[in-house]
């Protein structure tokens, strides 16, 4: 579904890896702040033990949820172990999946978005590594987007969790978080 942003405000780019510490520091920050919100993060790679710690963090204030892509928690241990931990976390729900169309697609998204509208959206994954590739990443702030993001989330979740559901390291199925 495409939609147009007519509010789309505080729009900041990054072109990695020039500023590859600008753009980790940012997207770090917004779980490191003082009051953090409400979040849902999808990600294709999922290894920044910092970004890990943060949410953890973050979810003592707000809850946060966290869609990770199959074939890479299913390939990488170190993204298995941070997953764990995150899953394990109380106020955290994580599922992990595939797309909609078919267990045969990736999950490829490197998003997130809060209650609050900001935004992050990037071919960055969240990785160590990611951030000296070639790679952009864009921070703004669009109530829509948010909307649509949640929407696509709660979509993918509701899949995973019925479709996908050997997968799944957390107990029971998330409930789905509305904005």
């Amino acid at each position: 579904m495409s939609i147009v942003i007519p509010t789309l405000t505080n729009v900041t780019a990054w072109e990695f890896p020039e500023d590859a510490e600008a753009g980790k520091a940012a997207l770090l920050e917004h779980w490191t702040q003082p009051s953090p919100v409400e979040t849902w993060l999808r990600a294709y790679a999922f290894t920044m033990g910092e970004l890990a710690t943060a949410i953890i963090q973050a979810a003592k204030v707000a809850p946060q949820h966290v869609y990770v892509d199959k074939s890479q928690y299913q390939a990488e241990t170190e993204m298995q172990a941070l997953c764990k931990t995150v899953a394990e976390t109380p106020n955290v729900d994580l599922t992990i999946g595939t797309s909609p169309a078919g267990a045969g697609f990736i999950a490829h998204t490197k998003a997130f978005v809060d209650r609050d509208g900001n935004c992050w959206e990037g071919a960055t994954n969240f990785s160590e590594s990611a951030w000296h590739q070639v790679n952009t990443a864009l921070q703004f702030v669009s109530p829509e987007w948010r909307d649509l993001i949640v929407a696509g989330f709660n979509r993918d979740v509701a899949y995973a969790w019925s479709s996908e559901a050997s997968l799944q390291i957390m107990s029971k199925e998330p409930v789905l978080a509305v904005v």
